[in-house]
């Protein structure tokens, strides 16, 4: 039996043209469609963050950062001069504005914003054409993948948060740039001191070894006694000279650290730089948690990681937008491609993303313990030191020079030898060189005691 043939079905199903002008009129509205889609992921070009640290140290230390669009930057703050004395905030102004590792790290606020701009970027579409060959017709497809809408607003948000992340931490760096410039003023600031009470001891050990060796001579003292006092005036001349040599790496550091010329003239203001309050463990520990960058930086990584969880889920869905045209038939159509997540759900990239932030989570509470620490320590030998400053000035030293006033009248009354005043004195310099090594120490625990509560003591806020 013959196949039964149906006339109908032999005959070639004619499916009309589109007229050219629906043609352009679709291309016309898909092209007006990817425009507006277009337009609206337009990148707004974020600002530096140079502000935010400048405000940040303007709060935290007191001072802030040259402007960014002056061009002619001064190497010295405003209404600072290094002809009329250096002082320890100068010191830190000067270092901010010009230490050279400072200015370097702030070259990656360029390099943060260079990355928010990427992360907003859209992909460029992709043009596909087949060029009439033979037998082939003039094929063109436009693929743009749609996608991208759904991923980059957490790519954006997560680069804002890391140029946020960077800008915090400049701002930690400027403050250890402060620990760093106070401890190396505080430790050219006591050696200026006590190089003269240093060459005074040297002075005075030498002419007790000179009495001891004429007493050697007529016989009113013993050998032993004249070499004790000979060596006494060799250690007080050690002395003076380490002092001196230690003076001169001290100054090197400093120089180093503002960032000034090698040949620059300058010397230390008088006044000595303490700025002591005792205030309570809980409010420092509040002004800590308020001012640490390193908290802001843990609060960031904990948003940051909440939107890498959002990019992870978006990566799931692959949207394409195609735009195909034929030159045969005119015909103008939009379609789409996908990927379908049967196999694979980014089950581990979300999976990484939520661990991440339960990290981050857990860093930020032991970033806190971590302050709370370092508060306490550096708060504890803050009171040491500001106990033995007080200690020295208060009885230690009044006592010292009564009696050396008083050495001073006995020798008048023929009550005591010459040599009692000078051993008197000699005590009295030793006490008022401890006094510069307890100021000092004061000075180095004061800064060290800024930089765990993330302010200079004397910027510490009124409790509320």
């Amino acid at each position: 039996m013959g196949i039964l043939k149906n006339p109908i079905w032999r005959k070639k199903a004619i499916i009309p043209p589109v007229p050219l002008v629906g043609a352009r009129r679709q291309f016309r509205i898909f092209t007006l469609f990817l425009l507006i889609l277009l337009t609206g992921c337009t990148l707004n070009i974020p600002e530096s963050n140079y502000k935010q640290v400048s405000t940040g140290l303007e709060n935290n230390v007191g001072v802030s950062l040259p402007p960014e669009s002056d061009e002619k930057k001064s190497h010295l703050p405003q209404d600072i001069s290094l002809e009329d004395g250096l002082s320890e905030k100068e010191a830190v102004a000067i270092a901010l504005w010009n230490n050279a590792q400072f200015i370097a790290d702030l070259g990656q606020l360029g390099i943060a914003r260079g990355e928010v701009l990427q992360a907003g970027q859209i992909k460029n579409p992709n043009f596909y054409v087949l060029f009439p060959i033979g037998l082939r017709q003039l094929e063109v497809r436009l693929f743009w993948a749609f996608s991208e809408l759904l991923a980059r607003p957490h790519r954006l948000a997560i680069a804002a948060l890391k140029a946020r992340q960077t800008a915090n931490k400049l701002i930690q760096n400027g403050l250890t740039l402060t620990r760093d410039t106070q401890v190396a003023f505080a430790n050219l600031f006591q050696n200026q001191k006590a190089l003269p009470l240093a060459k005074s001891k040297a002075d005075l050990m030498e002419k007790l070894s000179e009495i001891n060796q004429a007493r050697l001579e007529l016989g009113d003292t013993s050998e032993m006694e004249r070499k004790q006092t000979q060596i006494d005036s060799l250690a007080a001349r050690d002395q003076l000279n380490r002092l001196r040599y230690d003076g001169q790496v001290f100054h090197h550091r400093l120089i180093a650290l503002l960032g000034i010329d090698n040949n620059t003239n300058f010397y230390l203001s008088e006044e000595v730089p303490l700025y002591y309050e005792v205030r309570g463990i809980d409010d420092l520990l509040k002004i800590a948690f308020e001012s640490s960058p390193e908290l802001r930086m843990a609060e960031i990584d904990i948003k940051s990681a909440g939107q890498q969880i959002g990019l992870e889920q978006s990566s799931i869905f692959n949207f394409i937008g195609i735009l195909d045209k034929r030159a045969m038939d005119n015909q103008l159509g939009p379609g789409i491609s996908m990927d379908l997540p049967i196999f694979n759900q980014n089950e581990g990239g979300i999976t990484r993303a939520e661990a991440q932030l339960e990290t981050a989570g857990k860093q930020y509470v032991a970033i806190r313990e971590k302050i709370k620490l370092a508060v306490r320590e550096t708060h504890t030998q803050y009171l040491a030191a500001l106990e033995g400053w007080e200690l020295f000035n208060r009885q230690v030293l009044p006592q010292q020079e009564a009696r050396v006033l008083l050495s001073a009248q006995a020798l008048e009354k023929g009550d005591i030898a010459y040599m009692t005043l000078l051993e008197a004195k000699r005590q009295w310099i030793d006490a008022q060189l401890r006094q510069i090594e307890v100021m000092g120490d004061l000075m180095r625990k004061t800064a060290d005691l800024g930089i765990s509560i993330g302010r200079p003591i004397d910027l510490w806020s009124p409790t509320t």
